[in-house]
């Protein structure tokens, strides 16, 4: 399963190796509508969103990520680093959606990535748990 990080606080730190090492091919985007192009380029089936819920405050660019979770096929991870507003809590009401709330760290993140999937409406296809060697997160 790819796991469509959407937001530069995420990529940038220990959450893409701890998606990798989960078994998720972690791929980073910088927009709604490259998100968006990953999802037609995959299908809901096989992608899931990972995004910070401050991108679901910011009104430029909220629409357009209501709109992708408006998908009931889209599994999604919400990290909210400070208090969620109501609607990232109202976005994460369903099983294969998970708000994450401080205090957590990346094996938190890879968990509920997991237990998203688990819980998707949709057949999940996980990629192998191992880290390809030419991937930037191999060490």
């Amino acid at each position: 399963m790819i796991a469509i990080i959407a937001d530069d606080y995420l990529e940038n730190g220990p959450i893409p190796l701890a998606l990798a090492l989960a078994g998720f091919e972690a791929c980073e985007i910088k927009s709604p509508e490259d998100a968006a192009g990953r999802l037609g380029q995959y299908g809901p089936h096989d992608c899931m969103l990972v995004l910070d819920a401050r991108s679901l405050e910011s009104e430029g660019d909220s629409k357009s990520w209501g709109h992708l979770l408006d998908d009931p096929r889209v599994a999604a991870v919400v990290v909210a680093c400070g208090e969620p507003s109501p609607w990232a809590r109202a976005l994460t009401q369903a099983p294969h959606r998970i708000l994450l709330e401080n205090p957590f760290d990346a094996a938190a993140v890879a968990a509920a990535a997991a237990r998203a999937s688990a819980c998707a409406p949709h057949r999940i296809h996980r990629v192998s748990s191992s880290v390809a060697p030419d991937s930037k997160y191999a060490s």
